[in-house]
């Protein structure tokens, strides 16, 4: 069975143009994106999904010089790009990811897809409804959902966002949320806009090497505690560019 994590990655974002290829201590926010998911236990591939236009050409040419596998697809049809990434590099189940999540937890992201991994169900979470910290956020299903998906979804915000006629039909699919014990959504760890850039910044001088290997747990004490980021409060909101009308 052939696991592949599908990190979608674009150059174009309207609140921060280029963030992808941001850098954050000495590496990209893409970078640490693919090291974090490259630890997710049974991954046997990682590839960054972007488009076609000439924007994302840096992305393409990063890449290639990491020799990270890369696809190129349609810039507004998310879903046929997804659908078409996961067929070209032959995929039996799909981790979605995106690539503002650079501290993404290897192990949190384990526990959400191994009940797919286990042939339990078409489509797993952590998302339906939030319970972790935004930036912990990841979707795995299977390459016949994706495919059913990609075949039936008629509506934009379907196709721009890749899973959402999953959810909107849950008799269609076998599907799996998982939940944090304690409600964590409140907390925020990805990178939206400029303000979210600071504040990972910030978290990575103050961590240095232990920002590599933090998890969610963590991250969550640490911003309760320590004196430089306990007043920090950030004003973006979960997948705010989301609109099912």
């Amino acid at each position: 069975m052939n696991t592949v994590a599908i990190i979608q990655a674009r150059m174009g974002s309207e609140r921060l143009p280029g963030k992808v290829l941001k850098k954050i201590g000495n590496e990209t926010v893409l970078s640490h994106v693919i090291n974090r998911v490259n630890k997710i236990k049974h991954i046997d591939n990682v590839v960054v999904a972007t488009t076609k236009l000439k924007t994302d050409n840096k992305i393409e040419e990063y890449c290639t010089k990491s020799n990270i596998n890369f696809f190129r697809g349609d810039s507004e049809n998310v879903l046929k790009r997804y659908y078409e990434a996961a067929k070209y590099f032959s995929a039996d189940i799909i981790i979605r990811i995106t690539a503002d999540c650079p501290l993404i937890d290897p192990e949190l992201c384990y526990k959400t897809i191994k009940p797919i991994l286990n042939n339990y169900y078409d489509y797993t979470s952590n998302i339906h409804p939030p319970s972790f910290p935004d930036g912990m956020d990841i979707e795995a299903l299977t390459f016949e959902t994706l495919k059913k998906t990609f075949n039936e979804s008629t509506k934009n915000h379907q196709k721009e966002h890749v899973t959402p006629y999953i959810y909107e039909n849950p008799t269609k699919f076998k599907i799996f949320n998982y939940e944090s014990i304690i409600d964590l959504s409140k907390f925020r760890f990805v990178i939206d806009n400029e303000e979210d850039y600071k504040f990972m910044q910030k978290i990575y001088k103050l961590l240095g090497k232990h920002f590599y290997d933090i998890n969610y747990k963590e991250l969550v004490k640490y911003k309760l505690t320590n004196k430089n980021l306990i007043n920090v409060n950030l004003t973006g909101k979960r997948n705010e560019s989301y609109n099912p009308n």
